[in-house]
Formats: C-alpha cells, structure tokens, sequence
C-alpha cells in the first residue's frame, strides 16, 4: 500500500494542478512538491498535515463552503438550500418531517450535482417520498492534492452533524429516521457526523466503499459500527481505493469486494470503485435483488461451502435487514442491471482462488509503479 500511496502523490505533484483557496494551499503545496520520493509515507504526510490542519482549518474557515441542498418530490429539479444558523431555512422549505430522510455525501473530486450524489438523489425519488439532503463540500474535495480532503472531513463530518441538529431541534424530527449514505470519503463524513450527535444516535450509516489511502486501521475519525443504530458497508476496491476490513455491522463483498470488479478491466481502481454506488442506486428499484451469502471467506463462498441457513442469505443495499451482522458475499454480473437475485456458486461450480486475482493485482501495481518512477526520473 505503501507504494500506491507514494506513486499516487508523485503523480499529483508532478501534474499542473489548479489549486483551490489561494495562499494556503500553496503554501503546502510548494513545501510537498520540495518534499523527496522516499519522505512520501503515510507517517510523514500525516504530520504535515497536523501542521496544515492547526494553521489553517482550526478557525473553521474552510467549512463556510460546506452547502445542504434539500429535495424533495416538490422540488426535485431545483434544490433549496438548509442553512445551519437558520431555522427559518427549514421552516419554508418542503422538508416534511413524515418522511424519511436521506443525506447523501459525495467523495473526493465530486460534487453534489454530479455522478454519485446526482442519480443517487433522483433514485431515491423515483423510489419513494423522501425529503434527500444533498451535502455539496466540494470546494475542497475538488482539490487534486488528495491529504486536503482527507484531512478536512473531520470539519465537514461536524458540519453536517451540526446541520442535522438544527433540523431536529427546529421540527421535532427523529434522529432514527435519518439515513446517511457517503461514498468513498463520503463515507467517513457520514461516520464523523454521527461520532458528533450528542445524546442520541443517528439511525442508519451507508458506507459505499469507504476511503482506504491515508486511514489506518484505529477506528477513530473514519467509519465503524458505533457511528449508527446500524451501519452496513459494500466493499467494491478494497485494499486498493477503499476498505477491505470489516467497517460495519454488515459488510458486504461482491465479487470478493476488491479491485477488478466485473466489467471493470484493468484501471487505476476507479470503475471497482463506483460500482459500490452504482450497485446500490440499483438496489433501490431491482426487482430481483443482490442477495447475499454469510459466509466465513470468499473461498468458502465460491465452493459452496458457507455454513449456516436461509436466515443467512439477505439483500444487500437500500433494503437490507438492519438486524444483520457479519460479513456477507455475492456475485453480480459484468454490466447493469448488475442484480443477479438468489443465484449462488455450488460446490460443483468451478472457481478461480483468490491468490490469482492478487497476483493479478500485483502485476498491475507494479506496472504502476514502473510508469511513476520513469516520470519521476524523467521530470527529476
């Protein structure tokens, strides 16, 4: 992982980035660009970026530029904008507090009116009466030096925290009823905001493959299990882009939950990455569902060997049973409409281990890194 990381940042601060929040990003970026290859581990970046967190995100200033946009079915192509400081924001919106809430965080370089946040929004819509809160920090996960938003979710996660408060306490509306669904750093926005509610506890936490880069395994400050009533995780690129550890109540791995998905091919990880989403968008409306298996590895779920009942086999995504706890397996095909209902591998049917999608894996990396250091070199 190590070497991911390093080749990740090289290749960052030998692109021409457009660098957000003038001075104080420049600032950091000219002492990284000066910093050698080898000073590009997680031990040395992490504390760097304690100093840049002291120096410029402790008065809070970045997070004016943190935006809650309501939608509703009265108003789902125009958003209407909730403000923390005002409770008059909520009062004249559509947000009705007979219906269930759902707050949808996007991940680093996205928005909340594109891809992720964007269909996610409209599925839930199409799907039911929802009042869909939309959190929109992208003036700092557009941010191509990927430890400036790693580092500021801390602020973002209390920022929505604070905004889910002031809808609380302005309409009576029951913490329990909030859903919090984040994708990639989003998904630890949504696991800070609810380490942030004091006395109660937000009632659902969605983590569509969790961040992996820059995170460690302590469970302080990213997703785990006390963040919510229930929290359940879809793994698509873990070890690579996202977790590949366990985050949740219930835990799920398609596919064996790791870079390549189906259909994916050989990429920087980003098509495994999405497709947490994109099989969870789908979860919504499927008519034939994403059952999934209990079962104690990938290996024991491809030969059919999981032990256990029919109470063990249970729909993964938006209509899951939020008394499950575990981890859970399933295979879903090479392109949308991803669901493959109730199919599951028998011990008759052929597999391939998991050591050769490793190696595979391997291969690829090391190509990667082959790639990064001629550039290196090159522009050295």
């Amino acid at each position: 992982m190590g070497k991911i990381i390093r080749s990740v940042f090289v290749i960052l601060l030998l692109s021409k980035m457009e660098i957000i929040n003038g001075n104080t990003v420049d600032q950091m970026y000219e002492q990284l660009k000066n910093m050698s290859l080898s000073a590009l581990d997680f031990h040395d970046i992490e504390n760097y970026m304690a100093d840049f967190k002291e120096r410029y995100l402790a008065n809070n200033e970045l997070c004016e530029h943190v935006y809650f946009w309501l939608y509703t079915r009265h108003n789902r192509d125009e958003k209407q904008v909730l403000l923390i400081d005002d409770p008059d924001s909520i009062l004249d919106s559509d947000f009705s507090i007979d219906k269930k809430t759902v707050v949808v965080v996007h991940g680093w370089l996205n928005a909340a009116n594109t891809s992720f946040a964007y269909i996610l929004k409209n599925t839930y819509l199409d799907s039911g009466d929802y009042n869909v809160i939309s959190v929109d920090w992208s003036e700092l996960a557009s941010n191509l030096i990927y430890p400036v938003a790693r580092f500021s979710i801390k602020y973002i996660g209390q920022q929505v925290a604070a905004m889910l408060a002031t809808v609380v306490r302005t309409t009576g509306y029951d913490w329990e009823r909030f859903h919090l669904v984040g994708h990639s750093l989003g998904a630890h926005v949504c696991g800070i905001a609810g380490e942030y509610v004091a006395h109660d506890k937000i009632g659902r936490i969605t983590g569509l493959d969790p961040a992996l880069p820059l995170f460690s395994s302590d469970p302080n400050g990213r997703l785990d299990p006390t963040d919510a009533e229930f929290v359940d995780v879809i793994h698509t690129c873990g070890g690579y882009l996202g977790f590949f550890e366990p985050c949740g109540h219930a835990d799920f791995y398609p596919n064996r939950g790791k870079y390549i998905q189906p259909g994916c091919g050989f990429d920087f990880g980003t098509c495994s990455h999405l497709r947490s989403y994109e099989y969870f968008a789908e979860s919504l409306a499927t008519k034939i569902g994403f059952y999934a298996r209990q079962c104690d590895s990938w290996d024991d779920y491809q030969q059919g060997s999981c032990n256990g009942t029919a109470d063990d086999i249970i729909l993964m995504g938006e209509h899951v049973n939020i008394s499950a706890q575990g981890t859970y397996y399933l295979l879903t095909a090479t392109s949308g409409p991803y669901a493959m209902g109730r199919y599951f591998p028998s011990k008759k049917d052929e597999y391939i281990p998991d050591w050769w999608f490793n190696r595979a894996k391997i291969r690829m990396v090391n190509t990667v890194q082959l790639w990064t250091n001629s550039i290196y070199s090159w522009f050295m």
